[in-house]
């Protein structure tokens, strides 16, 4: 339901409490305007924010924004990667050596794609790029520049399989699935620092963090390309090592737990349905 349809219908009828479900960028939004967001929505969700009993936060950063703006306990509960692409990802022998970035997602400017495109013509690494998601057709592609469009699952395995880092560029992102995938395929990321998935690029080597411009970006890759094979592999070992954490049967039980504690939390006497 619509936050604000929720918060009308708690005070005009008989209700159980209102969640929210922290999983996109509003909060942000609500810090620090972002382009393609519109007035009457950033209104609408200031003026609702206060009155929910509680918040669900798929990250750390979007639940300190969560207690920031709105009403009621915080608990945080992490996306997962879905067990069928969990298992093939981790069943993959990617090549953290080689010399391929993947990026993946909708060609639009909020996700950051231009900011890559501008950030690989600074490095002087012998670099390839791959883009895929929809719309990414429409980046021209030219000498290390590939772009893929809508693939299938067979593909996006290859890619993964040829790729040796993952980039996501975009300024802001609540806890990218895709960069959980890139940790599932033993590959280390580089995101962004308002990305809710930075914390745990962070446990992987801080300097995989960026701002969100060109040269920072530009910054990053070039340090991660630098590196020996021994480091990077060094490096594909921990992002491995944190995929484990994002199997679905373990995220559900997880989501699960975290619900009924807020909901406790909030005072709720109701049952849950498994």
């Amino acid at each position: 339901m619509p936050l604000l349809e929720g918060i009308a219908t708690k005070f005009l009828s008989e209700t159980g409490p209102i969640i929210a479900l922290g999983a996109d960028s509003t909060y942000d939004d609500l810090l620090d305007p972002l382009p393609g967001r519109t007035t009457k929505s950033r209104l609408a969700h200031r003026v609702s924010l206060p009155f929910v009993d509680g918040t669900l936060a798929v990250s750390e950063r979007i639940a300190t924004l969560a207690q920031r703006y709105s009403g009621g306990p915080v608990r945080i509960i992490h996306p997962f990667v879905q067990s069928d692409r969990y298992e093939r990802l981790r069943g993959l022998d990617t090549t953290p050596e080689g010399n391929r970035i993947l990026c993946v997602g909708k060609y639009r400017s909020k996700n950051g794609q231009d900011i890559l495109l501008d950030a690989i013509s600074r490095v002087d690494a012998d670099v390839r790029v791959d883009f895929a998601g929809p719309d990414t057709e429409q980046i021209t592609e030219q000498g290390n520049i590939h772009s893929h469009g809508f693939v299938s699952e067979e593909k996006l395995y290859e890619l993964f399989r040829s790729a040796a880092l993952i980039v996501f560029p975009a300024p802001v992102g609540a806890f990218p699935v895709i960069t959980l995938e890139g940790l599932c395929a033993g590959l280390p990321v580089v995101v962004t620092s308002r990305i809710g998935t930075a914390t745990l690029i962070r446990g992987i080597d801080g300097r995989l963090i960026a701002d969100p411009t060109a040269e920072d970006l530009a910054r990053a890759i070039r340090w991660y390309f630098k590196l020996s094979p021994e480091i990077r592999e060094e490096l594909a070992q921990r992002a491995d090592q944190l995929g484990v954490g994002f199997r679905e049967s373990e995220g559900l039980e997880t989501f699960g737990f975290e619900f009924a504690r807020l909901l406790r939390d909030v005072g709720f006497e109701g049952t849950i349905n498994d």
